[in-house]
């Protein structure tokens, strides 16, 4: 505990002021060190906590000076497989710092985001209560921006490795670390760790445990985020079960919990595929109706033409008939008064010569 303190105290006197010279930096830089190999022992974190380490690196990443950086490295073997530094980090507001350190160069830009993101997994892995809750909420802000940024960086690492695993095909990249005496294949998987494996790995398990965190709106917005960005559930879970395949045995349970979210995220993959052909059906159903109901309207008209025309002659006829009858009793009306008329007619001319004869 004295020897965390004393150390503490050493480089709290960087806080606002950078080194002035090289020589200053470099000391600065090995207190860092040491505190960082320090924390590689459980109890070494927990005194570190107690002694407001963490709430002095917040302090120093929040004045963007010298040891802005050096102190982001520390917080990150703070945190690492330390659940009481990961809920002080979450109390003493880690997770309001706006802007990162600054970085100059790509190298240095990378090795910023490799120690975010094992901060941020460790802050979902061992946050609980309300400070599970924060850490989940930040990727909820301003439509999800933290999400989408994830999704890029998954899109940038997967490149960056690719390229270097073609490279070194081609005998452009020589091996690392040759004093270790690795056998080629821990070598190899070191050498792409180096090119940014290990920072996509980080990553894509922050997104498998997002998904599993019981926030329905966070996971649905992950799948419709992958969907948007072209990213395979299939791609992070590989990714994921690679990481899983080189923990050792200490890390049983990690690499049980993995598995578990692993799968767990592969399930809705899988229902939707096959939910997939279902709604292609429906959907041609669904196309198909209007065609199919024009048809059967054109059927029904084709067939109430053929009625009609069959019924034309039918009512043609009836109508001459009944034309011809109407006619008929009309003729029969007129008959007895003109047959009337004619006999008066007839009778007339009878009378009047009577009334001429006997006028004369």
């Amino acid at each position: 505990l004295e020897g965390v303190d004393k150390l503490l105290r050493g480089i709290a006197v960087y806080r606002k002021r950078d080194p002035v010279d090289s020589e200053e930096s470099e000391f600065v830089q090995n207190m860092f060190d040491c505190l960082c190999s320090m924390m590689l022992l459980p109890t070494h974190q927990v005194n570190f906590g107690k002694v407001q380490g963490l709430e002095l690196m917040i302090r120093m990443m929040r004045e963007r000076k010298f040891s802005a950086n050096l102190a982001l490295k520390l917080a990150d073997h703070a945190v690492r497989h330390c659940p009481a530094n990961c809920q002080i980090f979450v109390d003493k507001l880690g997770l309001k710092l706006k802007k990162g350190p600054r970085a100059k160069g790509k190298a240095a830009v990378r090795e910023g985001e490799e120690h975010v993101t094992s901060i941020i997994q460790s802050l979902c892995r061992y946050c609980t209560g309300t400070a599970v809750a924060r850490a989940l909420n930040k990727f909820t802000e301003n439509r999800f921006e933290k999400l989408e940024r994830l999704l890029e960086m998954h899109e940038e690492y997967t490149q960056a490795v690719r390229e270097a695993d073609a490279a070194r095909l081609r005998g452009e990249v020589q091996q690392i670390d040759h004093e270790l005496e690795l056998d080629p294949e821990e070598q190899l998987y070191l050498d792409r760790c180096d090119a940014g494996l290990f920072t996509l790995q980080q990553v894509d398990v922050i997104l498998v445990r997002l998904a599993n965190m019981g926030n329905r709106q966070v996971a649905d917005e992950l799948l419709r985020l992958l969907g948007v960005k072209g990213v395979s559930v299939e791609e992070v879970l590989e990714t994921v079960s690679e990481y899983c395949s080189h923990l050792d045995d200490s890390a049983k349970v990690e690499r049980d919990e993995l598995r578990g979210f692993a799968a767990a995220l592969a399930r809705p993959e899988k229902q939707s595929k096959e939910e997939a052909p279902r709604e292609d059906e429906k959907r041609g159903k669904a196309e198909k109706r209007p065609a199919d109901e024009k048809r059967e309207r054109k059927n029904a008209g084709e067939e109430q033409r053929a009625e009609k025309n069959e019924k034309r002659p039918r009512e043609e006829k009836r109508d001459k008939k009944d034309v011809g009858e109407e006619e008929k009793h009309e003729k029969d009306a007129k008959r007895p008064k003109e047959e009337k008329r004619e006999k008066k007619e007839r009778k007339e001319p009878k009378g009047r010569k009577d009334e001429k004869e006997e006028r004369r």
